[in-house]
């Protein structure tokens, strides 16, 4: 359980975010454990290497994506029936007498209604 959360560390480590005694502790631990040791000596070298690729320019149109799915995520989501609303609101609205002079009456079978 240590080791988790040393591991999360590694980033924040190399880009020297870890306050003085949060970097302390993160070098004794590194010191102590030989499996946090290597896996961040691992880290470390995958680092270096992504600083050697070549920076590209984004393409124009990325913010344009991006910003527009953050829009869609920001609009609230409603499941099929709450789109529909609660189904039983209209019957309640109305009146017990007017439900019964309705052109069609409807029994429940089982799962079924029938006419």
């Amino acid at each position: 359980m240590e080791c988790n959360y040393y591991k999360e560390q590694f980033s924040a480590f190399i880009d020297d975010e870890l306050d003085e005694e949060e970097a302390k502790d993160f070098k004794a631990h590194i010191l102590k454990c030989r499996g946090c040791a290597e896996q961040f000596r691992v880290f470390r070298k995958a680092q270096d290497l992504l600083l050697l690729l070549e920076r590209k320019e984004a393409p124009c149109r990325l913010w344009d994506g991006i910003e527009g799915q953050i829009i869609r995520e920001e609009e609230p989501v409603y499941t099929f029936f709450q789109m529909l609303g609660e189904p039983l609101e209209p019957l309640r609205q109305r009146g017990r007498a007017e439900l019964m002079q309705t052109r069609f009456s409807y029994r429940r079978t089982g799962t079924f209604f029938v006419e």
